[in-house]
């Protein structure tokens, strides 16, 4: 992360996700747990994935469970220390808490009242803006294993999703 201004001079916004693909049901019951995503209600593995305005993969997080949730691993990879004054970094409604001058991500609704119709339409603005990185992760998912249920060891999870991330940017510079 230290050397992220000198491999990305260019980029001045910065989106943030994470996806999460399916795995196959650990035999071992605590295994079984840890794997087991609420949210798909299936055994997954979860990365964190950043992505230019031109859908240009910049950073993939390691591969973990599934249970795992974005703000958590987010905070146990220190990204934020890294990031740069002027790059502005764009999440979605999973990474509450982040605090910054260049940080936007939509407002949560408060409790027991609903949000103003301003606040909604910022909402709308900063999710449309955000859908660069959804199209980002699904130009990873092109590569049809990354859908599918993922067999293999454990360990090999992350040979697996830098080539299917370096094979989209790949395609990017060639088109």
């Amino acid at each position: 992360m230290d050397e992220f201004p000198a491999f990305f001079p260019h980029v001045k916004n910065s989106f943030m996700d994470g996806t999460q693909r399916p795995v196959q049901r650990p035999k071992d019951g605590r295994n079984r747990k840890r794997c087991h995503s609420g949210k798909k209600k299936a055994h997954t593995r979860k990365n964190l994935v950043s992505s230019d305005e031109n859908k240009t993969v910049l950073l993939l997080s390691p591969t973990k469970n599934g249970r795992v949730h974005d703000k958590k691993r987010m905070d146990k990879e220190s990204w934020m220390e890294f990031i740069q004054p002027h790059l502005m970094c764009r999440f979605d409604e999973g990474f509450q808490g982040l605090q910054g001058p260049n940080v936007t991500r939509p407002k949560k609704k408060p409790k027991g009242t609903a949000l103003t119709h301003e606040k909604k339409e910022q909402n709308r603005t900063i999710s449309g803006i955000r859908m660069i990185n959804e199209h980002a992760m699904a130009g990873i998912e092109r590569l049809c294993s990354t859908w599918h249920v993922y067999r293999n060891h454990k360990g090999r999870d992350d040979t697996f999703m830098l080539p299917a991330s370096a094979l989209r940017n790949f395609h990017l510079e060639c088109t």
